[in-house]
């Protein structure tokens, strides 16, 4: 159960409050009155759960392929059900890659198993595909280096001066003083 964005299981349900045990082995106590006020989720209601996995592709692979593949995978797991059927949808098109979904329904008594399970088949079975899952790209951008002046300067994309580096001296007032040993 959820309540207040707290997950456990309920122990008691008092006239003043309702007590969890979570799954970090914690004791929530919440008044009933917040109970009345906020929404309520239970994950024990039906017998299956939908799991989704987030996944990204390079922008240079194929959608399609990519679906397919991870499509094909969840009938090798006996966690996962045939019906209600998987499916991968796409989300975004992301910084560094396009974002996927693949989404799966199991038994809700397999929750992290499945997760588990689930998350790494995807992972295999892109890779085994030899379809990339991106990391952050940047792309630092100088200038034309046709235009590098002999002195070392750039012209930067704005027609702004990218003027060399260089390394001062310090003055001797920021130097710092060294003991005498004798």
């Amino acid at each position: 159960m959820e309540i207040e964005g707290e997950v456990g299981i309920v122990l008691s349900l008092d006239l003043l409050s309702t007590k969890l045990r979570t799954f970090a082995n914690l004791f929530v106590r919440i008044p009933n009155e917040n109970i009345l006020k906020n929404s309520v989720k239970t994950s024990s209601k039906y017998k299956v759960r939908r799991i989704t996995v987030d996944f990204s592709i390079a922008y240079k692979e194929k959608i399609a392929e990519a679906k397919e593949v991870v499509r094909k995978f969840p009938k090798a797991s006996p966690l996962v059900l045939e019906e209600p059927k998987p499916m991968t949808i796409t989300t975004s098109l992301a910084d560094s890659g396009v974002l996927l979904e693949g989404i799966v329904w199991i038994d809700r008594t397999q929750l992290l198993k499945a997760k588990d399970v689930v998350t790494a088949g995807i992972k295999k079975a892109l890779d085994d595909a030899g379809i990339e899952i991106p990391h952050p790209h940047l792309t630092l951008y100088l200038g034309d280096p046709k235009l590098l002046s002999k002195k070392g300067s750039a012209v930067a994309p704005f027609g702004a001066r990218i003027p060399k580096t260089r390394i001062l001296p310090l003055k001797d007032s920021h130097r710092p003083k060294r003991k005498n040993h004798q």
